[in-house]
């Protein structure tokens, strides 16, 4: 029997396209540090170790890389969909389904298009992102399956183009804001005491502390305590977002991003992501925030 990888790997690769093996009954991808395939060449022995290995991996593709960018669809609303095949236009490119929705493969020109999330209906998937592909086995035990127009040995760069401000035109048409302002409310104690010299210097801490935490999370690999690190991690700054220095897209959209890199996005999904960063925000909705004296350290 001939596996997904074995068989689509080369053809992809050779097409420029950068394809990696995903572990049967996953959506994970089986090589660590993968990523980096999203933005550097992937060598030709890299797709041959895999295709002549006996495991029956399946495919997915490295996103990023000659400008490719899926657009994730995640709802079955008919409303939801009409609206956002009206954004997607009658281009023809390639489409697939998994378990839910759709997802549609185009060539990114401007090379600005960035991994985005709507929550809970699309998500522009670019960099550091990947995509399993049919014929792969969903881990529902479903396959994967084309809709329309499959990989044809086309390079990326010859897929429909989709427009640089590709996420904005979907949450306009959606009816949400691209960059909504915070929805939490704020802690009566703190907001009211703190100058603008003070919440400058909260954002700055705030921010060096996100961006150190982000990164150990973006590194921790399986079975390391990455759910729980990840709700830590909402408990720890969360306080900010309440108290307004941080807004709550930017903590949301940094914790997606490490989760990304870490695979727990991959393995766990979307939803479930989501389900434990508003389990950390409300956790650390009654949280005062510290006392800077002074210039902050992080």
């Amino acid at each position: 029997m001939i596996y997904p990888f074995a068989m689509q790997g080369p053809m992809l690769h050779v097409a420029g396209f950068h394809p990696l093996p995903v572990v049967p009954a996953t959506k994970r991808p089986a090589p660590s540090g993968w990523q980096r395939y999203c933005r550097e060449p992937m060598p030709a022995e890299f797709v041959a170790r895999y295709t002549e290995a006996a495991t029956p991996y399946g495919t997915a593709l490295a996103l990023g890389c000659r400008g490719l960018v899926v657009v994730d669809i995640d709802t079955d609303q008919p409303a939801e969909l009409t609206v956002i095949r009206g954004v997607l236009g009658p281009a023809r490119r390639p489409l697939m389904r998994g378990r839910r929705g759709f997802a549609a493969l185009g060539h990114d020109p401007s090379g600005r298009i960035k991994t985005r999330h709507l929550h809970g209906l699309v998500d522009v998937l670019g960099a550091g992102a990947c995509k399993v592909i049919p014929s792969t086995m969903h881990p529902s035990g479903a396959p994967y399956t084309w809709l329309a127009h499959p990989l044809d040995g086309r390079p990326p760069e010859d897929l429909p183009a989709w427009p640089e401000d590709l996420f904005s035109r979907l949450c306009e048409a959606l009816g949400h804001e691209s960059n909504p302002p915070s929805r939490s409310k704020p802690l009566p104690q703190a907001v009211p005491e703190l100058t603008h010299a003070e919440i400058a210097r909260h954002r700055a801490y705030v921010e060096a502390v996100l961006g150190r935490e982000a990164d150990r999370l973006g590194a921790m690999a399986a079975a390391s305590g990455r759910n729980l690190a990840t709700f830590r991690l909402l408990c720890r700054v969360g306080r900010w977002v309440h108290a307004g220095v941080l807004p709550r897209e930017r903590l949301i959209q940094a914790v997606l991003d490490a989760c990304q890199r870490n695979d727990l996005l991959v393995e766990d999904g979307h939803r479930s992501v989501l389900a434990t960063i508003e389990s950390g925000l409300a956790k650390s909705v009654n949280d005062t925030l510290p006392l800077l004296l002074g210039r902050a350290a992080a």
